[in-house]
């Protein structure tokens, strides 16, 4: 695990919130939003951490000083996801024209670029951040961590797709999406990989 969490707390707040979902959803999935994960991480930290949720950067929080943190959550009835890392919109102009190899490469260069200047005002190093993921299914959550890192731009090679007229690329490490239309880079995270909890069983209340 790459963090240092008072996991009691943390599940027990977890439950508490994801107990209420049938309030807002029929669905056997927590209803969790994203605020409520970045501010439980937060709150359930034993290390000394500054809150950035609010501000436009790259990380939702930087541990003991130079750990950066992204902070998501998402539903996963298999075992991966495909879920937003970045978007570009303020440089979308210089994606144009690009063919698939060509935008895979822009993107990942843009999303470099973001990283490194966010971690150098920040003092992040980025060698040590990653991310910390709250994986909600049907009837319990995991928390699944894996890292943040630069995408390899000089090991990109794409992948095949005949679903989306968009990129699908790999740096040989992780995969990547990017969607032209709303200029929004995804990350492939891969719950098998890395680390994930046990599950966190959370009985939901009934509506009535």
């Amino acid at each position: 695990m790459y963090s240092n969490l008072n996991l009691s707390k943390y599940e027990k707040l977890l439950k508490s919130v994801g107990s209420l979902s049938k309030i807002y959803s029929t669905s056997d999935v927590p209803l969790v939003h994203s605020r409520f994960i970045e501010k439980l991480f937060i709150e359930a930290s034993l290390n000394e951490v500054v809150d950035l949720t609010r501000s436009d950067v790259s990380f939702d929080c930087i541990e003991n000083k130079n750990k950066g943190v992204g902070i998501k959550t998402f539903t996963s009835p298999k075992s991966s996801s495909n879920e937003k890392i970045a978007e570009f919109n303020n440089v979308s102009h210089s994606f144009e024209g690009l063919d698939e190899q060509q935008l895979s490469i822009a993107v990942s260069e843009a999303r470099n670029n973001r990283i490194i200047s966010d971690a150098s005002e920040l003092g992040v190093d980025v060698s040590k951040s990653y991310y910390h993921c709250l994986v909600r299914q049907s009837g319990n959550a995991l928390i699944h961590e894996e890292p943040l890192e630069l995408i390899d731009v000089k090991n990109l090679k794409l992948l095949k797709n005949k679903r989306n007229k968009y990129p699908f690329f790999t740096d040989g490490k992780s995969e990547y999406s990017f969607n032209p239309t709303k200029s929004t880079l995804f990350k492939k995270f891969d719950i098998s990989k890395f680390f994930s909890s046990d599950k966190i069983e959370i009985p939901m209340i009934a509506e009535d």
